[in-house]
């Protein structure tokens, strides 16, 4: 059976299109062309998978004969060699030294950190919606995810002003995006100005990582974060260390991709709360019923079911990594096509999760669909907001504590009322990000 094509008007036109809105393209291209399709672009063989089949197909069966996509070699000017960005026998031995920083007891004492630091920002937070009630959501999940990043992986080392560094970050991330958006300027990005304030920023993060790296090996002293369980990493056939330069890439890569993801699923759950007040008020009396404080130790979280099905349908709906790219190392055939070195496969997660032959309603906000009795009937490879296979992010299970700690506590704590007029719309940069901010009126509950 031959792969229908989505041609356009020509090469241009359709290239537009795809990177002009990405979202929106797949679901058009899925609902005429259906699950597997290729875009005619110049220059490359472009594929778009929403069928669970083929991410099964590439990202276990076959994820020796593909490598990542030329997107993630831009993300390697900032991150560096490290997990999200490394490949073969080197991002083996990355994964194997870092396994054991997400083992279930480190978890466990990262997990106290995350409690700490929702607690603290609750109380401001409330101090602050006291004297004024509307609250860009957004930015202040931003800001409580880039805390609790910065506190699991640096503890209480002394270190620049969060703010600071989360601003430099942003700032690295939006210039990589543009330089994403516009290959044809490669030769002339040292150049430009942008460039100059990228380096600037690098420069200002790496000399904080280095600087902490080099005084916990000055001091041999041992803390509870992630830093100290990089440097204290060890092969485990050769009992090697990472070098400085492979704990910096690490650090930044568990930062970005850490604080940002989280920042944003918590953000697309307000307003997907907000826009079902009904759930709101099941989360808060769950909590209210769950545990005392104002936020649940471990054992309570593991009981809070309904807030485990709300992030779940939030990251079905709005998953903050929407698209994996890959390259073909090693041509194959693929429902009648040969699949030839070179060509781009984007999976995208975002269509995937809003496939109609994988669910019912999908573009309908459902947190009941994760009910426990639904899991065994659901086609492993459907819901895949930490993709899958070898390569599943080693972050899952972080996330997945913290996205219902805060919001348990947070709709605990207040009650959460949209602004009239606003219109969120989903944007499908380097991360789903809602455009423009959530923004909310809050009443402390």
């Amino acid at each position: 059976m031959a792969i229908p094509v989505y041609r356009d008007r020509g090469y241009r036109s359709a290239a537009r299109a795809f990177f002009g809105d990405p979202l929106s393209f797949v679901i058009r291209r899925q609902e005429e062309l259906g699950d597997f399709f290729r875009v005619r672009i110049p220059f490359r063989r472009l594929y778009i998978s929403t069928d669970p089949a083929f991410f099964e197909e590439i990202l276990v069966q076959r994820q020796r004969q593909c490598r990542k996509s030329p997107a993630y070699h831009q993300m390697r000017i900032a991150l560096g060699n490290g997990l999200l960005t490394s490949e073969g026998d080197f991002w083996l031995r990355q994964r194997r030294l870092m396994q054991p920083a997400f083992h279930r007891t480190a978890l466990e004492k990262l997990y106290a950190v995350m409690r700490e630091e929702t607690a603290l920002w609750l109380d401001d937070l409330e101090d602050r919606v006291r004297r004024d009630p509307v609250v860009d959501l957004s930015r202040e999940m931003t800001r409580l995810a880039s805390g609790i990043a910065l506190k699991t992986l640096f503890s209480s080392s002394p270190r620049r002003d969060d703010s600071e560094v989360a601003a430099e970050i942003l700032r690295t991330q939006a210039y990589v995006l543009w330089r994403l958006e516009r290959p044809w300027l490669t030769p002339f990005f040292p150049l430009l100005a942008n460039n100059r304030v990228f380096r600037r920023d690098i420069r200002r993060f790496d000399d904080m990582v280095y600087g902490l790296i080099r005084d916990r090996r000055a001091d041999g002293a041992q803390r509870q974060d992630l830093l100290d369980l990089l440097i204290h990493a060890r092969d485990a056939d050769t009992g090697a260390a990472m070098t400085d330069r492979q704990i910096r890439d690490e650090v930044i890569t568990l930062y970005v991709a850490g604080h940002e993801t989280s920042a944003n699923a918590l953000a697309f759950a307000c307003h997907l709360l907000m826009q079902h007040p009904e759930w709101a008020d099941r989360l808060a009396g769950e909590a209210e019923q769950g545990y005392s404080g104002s936020t649940p130790d471990d054992q309570a979280l593991g009981r809070l079911d309904l807030v485990r099905q709300v992030t779940e349908e939030t990251l079905r709906l709005y998953p903050p990594a929407h698209i994996i790219g890959r390259e073909v190392a090693e041509p194959f055939d693929w429902k009648g096509d040969r699949l030839a070195k070179g060509s781009i496969l984007l999976m995208s997660i975002y269509g995937l999760h809003r496939n109609p032959a994988l669910w019912e309603d999908p573009h309908v906000f459902r947190p009941e669909r994760f009910a426990a009795e639904h899991a065994a009937v659901r086609s492993k490879f459907a819901w895949l907001p930490f993709g899958a296979g070898p390569r599943l992010c080693i972050g899952a299970r972080f996330a997945m504590l913290e996205i219902p700690l805060v919001l348990s506590a947070l709709f605990r704590r207040f009650r959460l009322l949209p602004l009239e007029g606003t219109v969120m719309q989903p944007a499908g940069l380097l991360t789903l990000k809602p455009l423009p901010a959530v923004e909310a009126r809050l009443e402390v509950r």
